[in-house]
């Protein structure tokens, strides 16, 4: 597991033992206080001064570090490479301003993979421009004001092409993998709103009560499946907790390879849900709401009409 948040945890937690037991003995007291601050509430039955002395021989007798010196967590080859790897996506560089300086100091590291190693064929050529300096320099900047919590005024180009001036509360930013874009959730006059990133041409802070609530309304859809172990239908469970991983669900086994998967979704987000159940063709089935199989036989059936099929 590349910097796992749970196998990292044990690793982390037995350094920090050995960082103080190397100034100082240590006693279970102390070991239960590094267990609570860097693992997990059952981990003391693992890390205690049992495992450290005895079995895994790290402090003496006295509750002291065998070693020297205080140890260091140095980040392995495969860490590195997948580092080089992230830092090299333009996404990434909008979110961390030393992007360069690490891809630098990892001159001499193979990346784990590059962009053209990953193909998705189903999504959207016209993605967001994350070299342009104004896109970067807008974005860095709603960024800092919802950090910050900060009121700020934007000029809005809006998809037929009016230009309007907007006083409002950024909230949080959102990526949809399939347009390539990222959105900007707000709060404007006591209002949710949804704009777009890349339509965002001029950003400044400005006087005002920042407001942090957005009430969307929030909608849901129940598709059954069956994941035999052969055949199309092969590992299909995975493929679609995977497809909606950045959305809320519940997966509950109905039978025999049989499941039944709930997607929660705002309805900003309705379409892109449809579109991505329909890529899974035979292989799923919408059962509930009434509202959304309607949704479902009605673009089927406009498809139908093009005489393409």
């Amino acid at each position: 597991m590349i910097f796992s948040e749970v196998y990292g945890a044990y690793y982390n937690c037995v350094a920090a033992i050995l960082s103080a037991a190397s100034e100082r003995p240590l006693d279970d007291k102390d070991i239960n206080y590094f267990v609570a601050k860097y693992a997990f509430k059952d981990s003391y039955l693992n890390i205690n001064m049992s495992s450290l002395k005895d079995k895994w021989g790290l402090l003496n007798s006295e509750g002291r570090a065998v070693t020297k010196n205080a140890p260091t967590m140095p980040l392995t080859t495969l860490q590195l490479r997948w580092l080089k790897s992230v830092m090299a996506d333009k996404r990434v560089s909008l979110f961390e301003e030393n992007c360069q300086e690490v891809l630098n100091s990892l001159k001499d590291v193979e990346p784990l993979y590059k962009d053209e190693s990953i193909v998705i064929f189903d999504k959207y050529a016209d993605g967001d421009d994350y070299d342009d300096l104004n896109y970067r320099r807008n974005f860095k900047a709603v960024l800092a004001a919802i950090h910050n919590k900060k009121v700020i005024e934007i000029q809005y180009k809006s998809i037929s092409g009016k230009l309007s001036n907007l006083t409002l509360s950024p909230c949080k930013i959102e990526y949809s993998l399939k347009d390539d874009k990222f959105r900007l959730f707000a709060c404007v006059k006591n209002k949710s709103a949804v704009l777009r990133m890349s339509h965002i041409l001029t950003v400044s802070e400005t006087e005002g009560n920042y407001c942090s609530v957005i009430t969307q309304n929030s909608k849901s859809v129940t598709v059954a499946l069956r994941d035999d172990l052969s055949g199309l239908s092969r590992n299909v469970l995975e493929r679609v907790m995977l497809q909606f991983s950045h959305y809320k669900k519940t997966a509950v086994k109905t039978g025999e390879n049989e499941y039944e998967v709930t997607i929660e979704y705002d309805d900003g987000d309705e379409t892109e849900v449809l579109i991505q159940l329909l890529s899974f063709g035979p292989l799923i089935k919408v059962t509930a709401p009434e509202s959304f199989v309607d949704m479902i036989k009605n673009r089927l059936r406009k498809q139908l009409e093009t005489g393409m099929f």
